[in-house]
């Protein structure tokens, strides 16, 4: 404690003395982040993508990138591409994809310009069209254009408004 006036006016110069001195050197500014430089990869018809017209784009729980096109689904690990089959049993019956979502148990939701929807499960690597009639989607419903899930449901975004459907 201070206890005699000279020593209190001592202590006052010499602390604002020092707090001009900080002051006028910069040594009280706020702490600036050096700047984040960002690195971006074009990913194209030349990377492996079958058409460059990107709809939708997903990072799953694994990390993979998906990447919905007008030319069909194709997942990106970060080095190289791969093109998810069109053809044979586990094939999409739509190659015009507008949307992706993945729910809690690793399946993959995709929607699709004019077949609905189809199911892609992450463990198994299966693909699955689901028939409009099963989900009762029609006319302007089979045209997806967004997908969100919550804990029991799926919501999908048509030409036709939004749509509540049981994901079990």
């Amino acid at each position: 404690m201070i206890k005699s006036p000279a020593t209190l006016t001592r202590f006052r110069f010499w602390f604002g003395f020092l707090f001009l001195c900080l002051a006028g050197t910069g040594g009280l500014r706020p702490a600036r982040a050096e700047p984040t430089t960002l690195v971006f990869d074009n990913l194209s018809s030349d990377s492996g993508l079958t058409q460059n017209t990107v709809n939708a784009v997903l990072q799953d729980s694994r990390g993979y990138l998906w990447i919905a096109t007008q030319g069909g689904l194709h997942r990106y690990d970060g080095y190289r591409m791969q093109v998810l089959p069109n053809t044979g049993p586990d094939r999409l019956p739509d190659t015009f994809l507008n949307a992706l979502i993945e729910d809690q148990v690793e399946r993959l939701w995709i929607g699709s310009s004019t077949s609905g929807l189809s199911l892609f499960d992450l463990r198994s690597g299966r693909m699955r069209a689901l028939p409009a009639e099963s989900l009762r989607l029609r006319g302007e419903e089979q045209q997806i254009h967004a997908l969100a899930v919550d804990d029991a449901a799926l919501w999908i975004g048509s030409d036709a408004g939004v749509r509540r459907v049981d994901s079990q």
